[in-house]
């Protein structure tokens, strides 16, 4: 496969450089492809590529530049997608013995910066050779011009008052802003510190530290395009920051990551953090008290505890007798609810528990005997006091008078009686006991010996003096 021309259009030079049999000339922009060679196109003959701008046609390979020889051997031909011109007032450099009289473009030989004014950003360097204004300049091929990178300059020519102000662009994610530099844009800011980005296949690309990082859905571009020096940046890749990824040219938290109300991805509760790795929203970043851990917890310790069963990615909930926010459904322990307080100098809202619940000595609400419950949660609890548990009973129901199933809080013993103003289940009148505290409100347990188990009798004296 050899190389071959890209358009088939081209005019022709007789212009001939002195001490050579031929030596003409292609100019052209930088854009190049290599095709397979066209039956129908045939390069002049002895064509042969110079730098990365022009087609030198000679029959004397010494009329050459050194450079270009070391570049491309014979017989390949170093073609474009566009070719301008022929040079028609050629001069003769000693030099190099190459001829040239239009501007050049990057990485082009040139005798002075107007040479290179062809692209932005070009000077003509101490090497003779179009390159970028300053080393802190990236090229970019697919713009053909010297990019700036972000936080380097990007205005020339303000400070001499020059009428013609050079404004070089910035890299994607970046902008030129007022004072003559690359800022990050809207919804990104500048990576901390350098990583690498996987792509396919094991390869992979470096987000250097600096450049303008994506936050959660906003715009990206992973892509394999022209490098811009072995450890340059990739100019027209976007990428997200390192917790994120790009799927779909839009950035999305990694897995197990939590976007946060400032497009971050937050760690989720019990997480180590660091400054560069922030918490899921209202958690905080907490020393773990016994080592020198950081991690995500609820803001207020003493009075939170941390459900993952609520909500999408878990809620702080607050304890019985603590503030809350009434707009968070979650804002409460299982079984209270954000109530307002008739303090006017207090907190506004307070957690208290429902109708059918009551506060245990952790601050937690507890299900009453003969209410509902939920058998498969792990958060809601019937009364322990009582020595309640949840089961699934059948019930009457009174107003539609057929018996339903559902899930109650209950006596361990279903024949057991619940006695409200004690708190607890006891034996029914007549059901073997211990002793009195065995027994319902106004019973006594009788025994014929006090070393056996006696039975629960009614008291008839205690039931008529109350």
């Amino acid at each position: 496969m050899q190389p071959g021309i890209t358009s088939k259009s081209y005019t022709q030079s007789s212009n001939q450089v002195e001490g050579s049999t031929l030596a003409q000339k292609f100019v052209f922009r930088h854009s190049i492809h290599y095709q397979q060679q066209d039956n129908n196109l045939t390069p002049p003959e002895g064509a042969l590529g110079y730098a990365q701008s022009e087609i030198l046609v000679s029959t004397d390979w010494r009329h050459i530049p050194a450079q270009s020889q070391e570049i491309y051997e014979k017989p390949h031909v170093l073609v474009a997608s566009q070719i301008t011109e022929w040079v028609t007032e050629p001069y003769h450099d000693e030099d190099f013995k190459f001829v040239t009289n239009l501007p050049s473009y990057y990485r082009a030989r040139c005798k002075n910066s107007m040479h290179c004014g062809e692209e932005p950003g070009l000077i003509c360097a101490t090497d003779k050779v179009c390159r970028c204004r300053t080393h802190e300049l990236w090229y970019s091929v697919t713009k053909k011009a010297c990019i700036a990178s972000n936080g380097d300059r990007c205005k020339f020519g303000a400070e001499l008052n020059s009428e013609k102000q050079e404004i070089l662009e910035c890299p994607k994610a970046s902008v030129c802003n007022e004072t003559g530099f690359c800022s990050c844009a809207p919804g990104y800011f500048e990576n901390p510190e350098r990583f690498e980005v996987p792509y396919s296949y094991g390869t992979s690309f470096t987000a250097h530290k600096g450049v303008c990082v994506g936050k959660v859905d906003v715009e990206c571009q992973v892509e394999a395009n022209y490098k811009y020096g072995s450890d340059g940046p990739q100019l027209d890749n976007v990428y997200c920051m390192e917790d994120a990824k790009c799927v779909g040219r839009t950035c999305w938290c990694q897995d197990n990551l939590v976007k946060t109300r400032d497009q971050l991805c937050g760690r989720k509760y019990g997480k180590e953090y660091s400054m560069t790795k922030p918490c899921q929203d209202n958690l905080v970043c907490t020393r773990v008290q016994g080592n020198s851990s950081m991690r995500c917890l609820c803001r207020n310790q003493d009075m939170q505890i941390y459900d993952d069963t609520v909500a999408k990615y878990g809620s702080c909930r607050g304890l019985v007798g603590t503030p809350c926010d009434p707009e968070d459904t979650n804002s409460c322990v299982v079984g209270a609810q954000c109530e307002p307080t008739a303090e006017k100098h207090g907190i506004p809202y307070r957690c208290e528990c429902k109708l059918g619940n009551i506060r245990n000595s952790d601050k937690k609400c507890e299900i009453l005997h003969g209410n509902t419950c939920d058998p498969s949660s792990a958060h809601e609890h019937c009364d322990k006091l009582a020595n309640l548990t949840c089961r699934i009973v059948p019930q009457m129901n009174k107003e539609r008078n057929v018996t339903e199933i559902g899930a109650v809080c209950s006596c361990r013993n279903l024949d057991d009686l619940y006695e409200p103003q004690l708190r607890k289940c006891v034996s029914a009148f007549g059901v073997s006991c211990r002793s009195m505290e065995d027994c319902p409100l106004y019973a006594n347990c009788m025994k014929s010996s006090p070393n056996e188990d006696g039975l629960c009798a009614f008291n008839g004296t205690q039931a008529f003096s109350d």
